[in-house]
């Protein structure tokens, strides 16, 4: 199943990508999304090409009801997050893999983070979700799509907040 987002950002770029790569901020993310245990890991630097991965453990009422039955009392999730080096304008082009370890549901993403004005900025998210799983497949996919939708506007939120210096 096709998803999209969009985000909008009140910072430029490079302050967008200062803010993803900030423990502070990866640390509230998880645990503004339900993680009960979690661990990030930033490889490269702010000014060239940088790896985010991210693995949560998220209680099973924290997903859909229709893939609650596939998954024990432990539910780890895998994000990687690459974002290339910045283009000649400062914008960034990047890839997400989110997989759902022990059970057969991915999303796959590109993302494309350009400024917008002097200090504004928007992330472009396009990507498929896939649960390779016989009958109910597509009924999965559809739930996971709508829990990634909710997580995506808690991380709305929680950057709209942290760029703005709410949470100093």
């Amino acid at each position: 199943m096709q998803i999209s987002a969009v985000i909008d950002y009140p910072a430029a770029v490079a302050d967008v990508v200062a803010m993803l790569s900030d423990p502070k901020y990866c640390t509230l993310k998880c645990e503004r999304t339900g993680a009960t245990v979690f661990n990030t890991d930033v490889q490269g630097s702010v000014d060239g090409e940088m790896t985010i991965t991210t693995t949560r453990n998220v209680p099973p009422s924290q997903i859909p009801t229709a893939a609650s039955k596939f998954v024990g009392t432990k539910l780890e999730v895998r994000d990687v997050v690459v974002l290339g080096a910045p283009d000649a304008e400062g914008n960034r082009t990047g890839t997400m893999n989110v997989t759902v370890m022990g059970f057969p549901c991915t999303l796959t993403a590109t993302a494309n983070l350009a400024g917008t004005g002097a200090a504004t900025s928007q992330m472009n998210m396009t990507g498929d979700v896939v649960a390779k799983i016989p009958l109910v497949g597509k009924t999965l996919e559809k739930a996971a799509a709508s829990a990634i939708q909710k997580i995506i506007n808690v991380e709305k939120k929680l950057a709209q907040q942290y760029l703005s210096g709410e949470l100093a």
